[in-house]
Protein backbone atom coordinates (compact mmCIF):
# COMPACT_ATOMS: atom_id res chain seq x y z
CA UNK A 1 0.00 0.00 0.00
CA UNK A 2 1.58 3.31 -1.03
CA UNK A 3 2.01 6.08 1.51
CA UNK A 4 0.17 9.39 1.17
CA UNK A 5 3.42 11.06 0.09
CA UNK A 6 4.03 8.40 -2.57
CA UNK A 7 0.51 9.00 -3.91
CA UNK A 8 1.10 12.76 -3.91
CA UNK A 9 4.42 12.37 -5.73
CA UNK A 10 2.85 10.09 -8.34
CA UNK A 11 0.04 12.59 -8.92
CA UNK A 12 2.49 15.48 -9.22
CA UNK A 13 4.72 13.50 -11.63
CA UNK A 14 1.69 12.65 -13.77
CA UNK A 15 0.65 16.28 -14.02
CA UNK A 16 4.20 17.44 -14.68
CA UNK A 17 4.66 14.76 -17.36
CA UNK A 18 1.43 15.83 -19.04
CA UNK A 19 2.76 19.38 -19.06
CA UNK A 20 5.81 18.21 -21.03
CA UNK A 21 8.53 17.76 -18.40
CA UNK A 22 11.43 15.64 -19.65
CA UNK A 23 11.90 13.69 -16.38
CA UNK A 24 8.84 14.37 -14.25
CA UNK A 25 9.68 11.75 -11.61
CA UNK A 26 13.17 13.21 -10.97
CA UNK A 27 11.82 16.76 -10.82
CA UNK A 28 9.10 15.82 -8.33
CA UNK A 29 11.69 14.00 -6.23
CA UNK A 30 13.76 17.19 -6.09
CA UNK A 31 10.72 19.13 -4.91
CA UNK A 32 10.45 16.72 -1.97
CA UNK A 33 14.08 17.14 -0.91
CA UNK A 34 15.57 18.94 2.07
CA UNK A 35 19.17 19.87 2.89
CA UNK A 36 20.57 19.48 6.40
CA UNK A 37 23.88 21.18 7.21
CA UNK A 38 26.42 20.25 9.87
CA UNK A 39 29.16 22.79 10.58
CA UNK A 40 32.71 21.88 11.55
CA UNK A 41 33.99 24.91 13.48
CA UNK A 42 37.27 23.55 14.84
CA UNK A 43 40.38 22.08 13.24
CA UNK A 44 40.26 19.05 15.55
CA UNK A 45 38.22 15.88 15.98
CA UNK A 46 34.56 16.81 16.20
CA UNK A 47 32.28 14.86 18.51
CA UNK A 48 29.15 13.36 17.00
CA UNK A 49 26.26 15.82 16.77
CA UNK A 50 22.78 15.11 15.56
CA UNK A 51 19.28 16.20 14.73
CA UNK A 52 15.95 14.43 14.94
CA UNK A 53 14.21 13.33 11.74
CA UNK A 54 10.51 14.23 11.74
CA UNK A 55 9.52 12.69 8.38
CA UNK A 56 10.47 9.40 6.75
CA UNK A 57 13.22 10.05 4.20
CA UNK A 58 16.17 8.64 2.29
CA UNK A 59 19.66 10.14 2.19
CA UNK A 60 20.34 10.98 -1.45
CA UNK A 61 23.80 12.57 -1.13
CA UNK A 62 26.27 14.14 1.28
CA UNK A 63 29.12 16.55 0.56
CA UNK A 64 31.82 18.17 2.67
CA UNK A 65 33.08 21.62 1.66
CA UNK A 66 36.35 22.39 3.48
CA UNK A 67 37.89 25.82 3.95
CA UNK A 68 41.40 24.40 3.49
CA UNK A 69 42.97 21.53 1.58
CA UNK A 70 43.93 18.20 3.11
CA UNK A 71 46.09 15.73 1.17
CA UNK A 72 45.74 11.96 1.23
CA UNK A 73 47.98 10.46 3.89
CA UNK A 74 48.21 6.88 5.15
CA UNK A 75 49.22 7.90 8.67
CA UNK A 76 47.59 11.27 9.35
CA UNK A 77 44.06 11.38 7.99
CA UNK A 78 40.49 12.42 8.71
CA UNK A 79 37.31 10.32 8.53
CA UNK A 80 33.97 12.09 8.09
CA UNK A 81 30.84 10.07 8.90
CA UNK A 82 27.15 10.80 8.48
CA UNK A 83 25.24 8.22 10.50
CA UNK A 84 21.79 7.42 11.78
CA UNK A 85 20.68 6.42 15.24
CA UNK A 86 17.34 4.99 16.29
CA UNK A 87 16.54 7.87 18.66
CA UNK A 88 16.28 5.62 21.71
CA UNK A 89 19.95 5.11 22.54
CA UNK A 90 20.97 2.61 19.86
CA UNK A 91 24.36 2.60 18.20
CA UNK A 92 25.22 4.60 15.09
CA UNK A 93 24.92 3.10 11.60
CA UNK A 94 27.12 4.85 9.04
CA UNK A 95 25.07 6.19 6.12
CA UNK A 96 27.80 8.12 4.26
CA UNK A 97 31.56 8.38 4.73
CA UNK A 98 34.72 9.96 3.36
CA UNK A 99 38.33 9.67 4.48
CA UNK A 100 41.66 11.14 3.47
CA UNK A 101 43.52 7.89 4.14
CA UNK A 102 45.46 6.14 1.36
CA UNK A 103 42.87 5.18 -1.25
CA UNK A 104 40.51 7.87 0.05
CA UNK A 105 39.77 11.39 -1.13
CA UNK A 106 42.00 14.46 -0.97
CA UNK A 107 40.18 17.65 0.02
CA UNK A 108 40.60 20.91 -1.89
CA UNK A 109 39.67 24.25 -0.37
CA UNK A 110 36.10 25.31 -1.14
CA UNK A 111 35.48 22.34 -3.45
CA UNK A 112 32.68 20.04 -2.28
CA UNK A 113 33.82 16.43 -1.83
CA UNK A 114 31.19 13.70 -2.06
CA UNK A 115 30.81 11.24 0.79
CA UNK A 116 30.04 7.69 -0.31
CA UNK A 117 26.42 6.86 0.57
CA UNK A 118 25.60 3.28 1.60
CA UNK A 119 22.17 2.77 0.02
CA UNK A 120 21.28 -0.14 2.32
CA UNK A 121 21.58 2.23 5.31
CA UNK A 122 20.14 5.37 3.69
CA UNK A 123 16.51 5.09 4.90
CA UNK A 124 15.58 7.18 7.93
CA UNK A 125 12.40 6.65 9.94
CA UNK A 126 10.48 9.22 11.95
CA UNK A 127 12.31 9.66 15.26
CA UNK A 128 15.71 8.58 13.91
CA UNK A 129 18.61 10.92 14.55
CA UNK A 130 20.85 11.98 11.66
CA UNK A 131 24.39 12.58 12.94
CA UNK A 132 27.78 13.83 11.77
CA UNK A 133 31.26 13.43 13.22
CA UNK A 134 34.86 14.01 12.19
CA UNK A 135 37.57 11.69 13.49
CA UNK A 136 41.32 12.24 13.24
CA UNK A 137 43.87 9.43 12.99
CA UNK A 138 47.44 10.47 13.67
CA UNK A 139 47.99 14.23 13.63
CA UNK A 140 46.22 15.76 10.62
CA UNK A 141 44.78 19.25 10.71
CA UNK A 142 41.06 18.74 10.15
CA UNK A 143 39.65 21.37 7.85
CA UNK A 144 36.89 23.67 9.03
CA UNK A 145 33.89 23.37 6.74
CA UNK A 146 30.30 22.27 6.27
CA UNK A 147 28.75 18.91 5.55
CA UNK A 148 25.48 19.08 3.62
CA UNK A 149 23.17 16.08 3.55
CA UNK A 150 20.36 15.94 0.98
CA UNK A 151 17.35 13.80 1.88
CA UNK A 152 14.22 13.03 -0.09
CA UNK A 153 11.00 12.59 1.83
CA UNK A 154 9.17 9.37 1.01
Amino acid sequence: MPTDRELLKAQQAGKLGTAGAVDAIAEVGKAHQHVFTFEVTSDATMAEIGLRIDKKCIVKSAHFTPSTALAINGTNYVTLDVSKRDGVGGSATVVATLNTNTGGTALSAFQPAALTVTQSAASLAVGNVLTFKSTETGTPTSPIGKCTVVVEYV
